[in-house]
């Protein structure tokens, strides 16, 4: 199956986001909340992760003639091996050395790796609502817009937080929208006046975007503030999302020159996403015996683990059995 070019180039891109993303975490630590370049980054770039992975799930299955069971196995290889593994090495390099920190990565897995985690077991519960539409003769629109609504009042009112499930429920929304926007492709524009506007729109709300905090100017509106907090990033990163594949397929799509990197660091974007994890801790504590000047820090670490990152996968990859076992290659 021919990739696509965009899809990988935009991987690439938000790869990139993510090492600086966590360049700006680990300087900052709690401070990274007050960040607006922090919450920025944050207001979309895991969703729209989330959404290509959707994207590129339409285009590549053809479930009516595919066994549901050995496509979930090969998701298993390629996300769950991985994320053991990696939890595994984690705690090796990090003392201590207690088989609770095992179980804990697996209880509560967004700790790190979670990205693997939570993709794998949305993958399962797409297959599974498309089983139920298929047997019950219903349109697979709809179970999965029942299945969307019921692990957000899950979510929201309930606050499931092991297994990771608050993630895997908030973002098996935009795997689902991902899917859907290749599917009726036709509603992805290509107006430059469209995307512009709602570009601008997203930065303003990108701006007052917190993890943690609701904007001030929602706090009079009488909903639960869960409720409002949901929504409020669920919106900021739909906005994100539409606007992203609306440019990325029309400007990302090429080998051009400036390209080629995005479109690299695309297709090795697991490897750099679980490698960059143990690396920048170590990178970050390095830099700072020499120098304490936290703009600085956060430059230079996010160069140096995405390129130490990039050396380690480019590596990993040279044997069968660490490209299977930790960037999920088979």
């Amino acid at each position: 199956m021919k990739r696509l070019i965009w899809a990988d180039s935009l991987k690439g891109i938000l790869i990139i986001l993510v090492v600086l993303g966590h360049a700006i975490q680990e300087t900052l630590k709690a401070g990274c909340f007050d960040n607006h370049l922090w919450n920025m980054i944050y207001s979309f770039h895991m969703p729209a992760f989330m959404a290509i992975s959707g994207f590129l799930n339409y285009r590549t299955r053809d479930w009516s003639k595919t066994n549901r069971l050995s496509m979930i196995y090969r998701r298993f290889q390629q996300l769950m091996i991985p994320f053991f593994c990696w939890a595994l090495i984690k705690i090796l390099i990090y003392p201590p050395y207690h088989i609770n920190r095992f179980v804990n990565a697996i209880l509560f897995p967004d700790g790190a790796f979670w990205f693997l985690w939570v993709l794998f077991f949305i993958f399962v519960f797409f297959y599974v609502g498309d089983w139920i539409a298929e047997k019950l003769r219903i349109k697979q629109e709809l179970i999965i817009a029942v299945l969307c609504l019921v692990l957000v009042l899950l979510m929201v009112f309930v606050d499931i937080r092991i297994l990771g499930f608050q993630f895997i429920a908030y973002y098996f929304l935009f795997y689902s929208i991902g899917y859907y926007l290749h599917k009726y492709n036709k509603v992805i524009t290509s107006k430059k006046w469209l995307l512009v506007v709602m570009t601008m729109g997203w930065a303003v709300m990108a701006w007052f975007w917190n993890m943690h905090k609701l904007p001030s100017f929602l706090f009079s509106i009488p909903l639960p503030t869960s409720l409002m907090q949901y929504s409020y990033r669920f919106l900021t990163a739909l906005i994100a999302i539409y606007v992203l594949f609306g440019v990325s397929s029309k400007v990302l799509d090429g080998n051009k020159k400036w390209n080629v990197p995005m479109l690299q660091l695309g297709r090795i974007s697991l490897g750099i996403y679980t490698s960059h994890i143990l690396l920048m801790p170590f990178i970050i504590k390095g830099i700072m015996v020499f120098t304490q000047n936290i703009t600085l820090v956060i430059i230079l670490a996010f160069i140096i683990a995405l390129a130490v990152s990039w050396i380690l996968v480019w590596l990993l990859g040279k044997w069968k059995i660490t490209a299977k076992f930790l960037l999920g290659k088979i």
